[in-house]
């Protein structure tokens, strides 16, 4: 199975194998969004999470505050990729065994965040394919025992452009989204 491991970047023990990651989604280019990785900075983390086989990196994500963002406000699974050769394509879960990767690393930050950051809001989202994020979310509450929502209206989380950011969110509806909908301008 794979196992997580989450941590402060100045306490991170897999940096190294984490930057070779990023390097090969810069320079394959295959990534749709590979751009959103050239100008990864580690200081802006507020954690780094990798997937291990063994001691072997295959997933890389991250959780960030932004300071355009109020205090308390974190983003999970941040530039969340997997080694091109490790998921199963068809799939996309952990070896067949239908444990779906992004899920067990979300699960870990979760964890991560409540018991080592003090928060008031914590979210994951994309820009599109609503209709696969409503699916995902009930299997992941169901496997893992939670009850995260998906937003129903795509909300800005940046400051570019509305295709970069406005994102449909998975969130804790127990707490107030605190950003602006898409049909508020910035």
């Amino acid at each position: 199975m794979l196992k997580i491991y989450t941590n402060t970047p100045d306490n991170f023990k897999y940096i190294d194998q984490y930057k070779e990651v990023l390097q090969q989604i810069v320079t394959d280019k295959t990534d749709l969004l590979w751009k959103n990785y050239v100008d990864f900075n580690f200081a802006e983390q507020s954690a780094l999470s990798v997937g291990l086989e063994g001691d072997e990196v295959k997933v890389i994500s991250s959780i960030i505050h932004k300071p355009i963002w109020p205090n308390g406000v974190y983003r999970l699974l941040n530039r969340y990729a997997v080694v091109k050769d490790y998921r199963d394509t068809m799939t996309k879960t952990h070896h067949g065994e239908g444990h779906n990767i992004a899920q067990i690393m979300l699960d870990d930050q979760i964890k991560y965040l409540k018991q080592n950051i003090d928060y008031n809001f914590y979210f994951a989202s994309r820009q599109k394919n609503k209709r696969f994020l409503d699916y995902w979310i009930k299997k992941f509450n169901k496997d893992y025992n939670y009850e995260l929502a998906i937003s129903e209206k795509r909300y800005w989380i940046c400051d570019s452009t509305k295709f970069n950011c406005c994102q449909v969110l998975i969130y804790d509806p127990q707490y107030k989204i605190p950003f602006l909908p898409e049909t508020e301008k910035q």
